[in-house]
């Protein structure tokens, strides 16, 4: 065998396992990148159709969309109904019935 095979052989031996090196490095820095769990919430209110919004969020409220897990701070509020705050701390698929209750309104001139 000559010297320039011999030499040949090496290098492409040398550079079949710097590759694969290569890629076991990638493939491990993948393996622990952290991955963005995403779940849905459902709000149901009673009365129908209140206004649902998150506080404080980048995010639009929109029922049956999927957000990433964490703590969210929600409005629910209707005219006419008292307006409820809460915080959800999402890390499952979530699906919440808020019920709000009628303001009571003192009608002026009428004593009890």
């Amino acid at each position: 065998m000559s010297v320039a095979k011999v030499f040949f052989l090496l290098f492409i031996t040398f550079f079949h396992l710097y590759a694969d090196a290569s890629m076991t490095e990638q493939k491990d820095q993948t393996l622990h990148e952290e991955v963005e769990t995403y779940y849905a919430i459902q709000v149901k209110t009673q009365p129908l159709n209140a206004d649902v919004e998150f506080i404080d969020s980048p995010y639009a409220f929109q029922n049956k969309m999927r957000y990433p897990a964490g703590k969210y701070r929600v409005k629910v509020s209707k005219p006419g109904y008292e307006t409820k705050i809460g915080t959800i701390d999402l890390h499952c698929n979530l699906t919440l019935t808020v019920k709000l209750n009628a303001k009571r309104e003192r009608l002026k001139g009428v004593e009890k």
